[in-house]
């Protein structure tokens, strides 16, 4: 079902800053700095694919998410919440 929000984009926007002003520092950083993250969400989901493989769990990416058999998710979780960008930044810093 399709919803209108009664919020203009603006206040969305200004919704959304104030629930996540944690993160303020990332916002707004001009379209690189979107490329990066992009870059580095796409290496991370990699690196837990392959990290799934090792644990003989196959998995498939579906953006930033990945269909596991069913007997393999307790596996995939622990995966997921082991893996980390510092992975990603040490093997880029080698090659």
């Amino acid at each position: 079902m399709l919803m209108e929000s009664k919020l203009s984009i603006g206040q969305m926007t200004t919704a959304v800053e104030k629930n996540h002003d944690d993160l303020a520092e990332f916002f707004y950083r001009g379209e690189d700095m979107k490329e990066h993250y992009s870059w580095l969400e796409q290496n991370l989901v990699f690196e837990i694919a392959h990290n799934a493989s090792k644990y003989g769990v196959p998995s498939i990416t579906v953006h930033d998410s990945f269909r596991v058999r069913e007997e393999d998710k307790e596996v995939m979780d622990m995966v997921i919440n082991g893996t980390g960008f510092d992975e990603i930044v040490l093997k880029e810093c080698i090659l």
